[in-house]
């Protein structure tokens, strides 16, 4: 199977917006719009064989995305009296940024169904390559009513030569199994032509995480029609390293390892009873999820 794809995008979104006593706006609120055109297309392909009790499966993943954005501020005719913008005079032009990221992403996995269907292992790898790069494009008006002419150019990848995964599922009878799996992967640096700010909740490719739990689901049909699931999970993942950054005023170490990853409850349970009769369906139920944190030095917490 060959299926490519093609996407374009293209529109603008508009702000009256405060100035905050900015010195390159006379005026207390400016029109601001920011306008972007992306264009991206890539092909995902797939081939799939079954022999000798193997069910092969190679596949592979080209995208290329395009991305322009443009962040212009004009002057009202009139703040005083209404939104109506006076075009002529442009007063800022905050960026003009061009991102260009590639993805590459090729795998191969294999099936293997054993004990007459009852245990079936999945093993294979994936290799993983995300290069984006980042640039303005030299329209940046002059002082004092520039943007930013200090946003720095940016060519960042995200490599995973030899990604290698492998999982068991055993059907103990026609309504319980156990399974396990084990899985690598990289995380994909955060992908924008924008980029102004840090976020302490995004992750960098600096160490590695390590997960552990387990999790389980049990449906009850307790009478006609009406049934009753319960599904839980403990998961533990933790950051196994520290690592450092680098700024005009030295070196810094940002103590990491230990911490709880960003955005992974420990605990989550939801249970629920179910009635549907093929016509009609209703369910009822609620849901416990546990403190996660959304900082990366665990420092703030929902529920805190």
């Amino acid at each position: 199977m060959i299926q490519p794809y093609l996407h374009k995008d293209k529109g603008r979104g508009d702000w009256t917006a405060p100035s905050y006593g900015s010195t390159w706006s006379p005026d207390p609120i400016y029109f601001r719009e920011t306008q972007y055109d992306n264009s991206r297309y890539g092909t995902n392909a797939k081939l799939q064989s079954k022999f000798a009790g193997n069910a092969l499966e190679i596949g592979l993943w080209y995208e290329s995305n395009s991305t322009h954005m443009v962040r212009p501020g004009w002057r009202l005719a009139d703040w005083q009296s209404g939104p109506t913008t006076d075009f002529t005079q442009l007063i800022r032009l905050f960026f003009d940024r061009q991102g260009d990221i590639t993805t590459t992403m090729a795998y191969a996995q294999n099936t293997n169904t054993l004990l007459d269907d009852r245990l079936k292992l999945t093993y294979g790898a994936k290799y993983l390559n995300v290069d984006a790069k980042f640039h303005s494009n030299g329209n940046t008006l002059d002082a004092p009513t520039y943007g930013d002419p200090d946003r720095p150019d940016l060519d960042v990848t995200a490599k995973g030569n030899f990604l290698p995964q492998v999982g068991a599922v055993f059907s103990l009878n026609a309504h319980e199994e156990l399974f396990a799996n084990y899985a690598e992967n990289i995380n994909q640096y955060p992908l924008s032509a924008q980029l102004s700010a840090f976020c302490a909740s995004v992750y960098a490719n600096v160490g590695t995480v390590t997960s552990k739990g387990m999790e389980g689901l049990l449906v009850w049909e307790f009478a006609p029609r009406f049934s009753w699931g319960t599904s839980a999970s403990y998961n533990v993942s933790k950051i196994n390293d520290d690592y450092s950054t680098e700024s005009s005023t030295g070196t810094t170490v940002v103590q990491t390892a230990g911490k709880d990853v960003v955005d992974a409850p420990r605990l989550m349970v939801s249970s629920a009873i179910r009635f549907d009769d093929s016509r009609w369906s209703a369910d009822v139920g609620a849901r416990y999820v546990d403190k996660r944190y959304f900082t990366i030095l665990n420092t703030l917490s929902v529920p805190s």
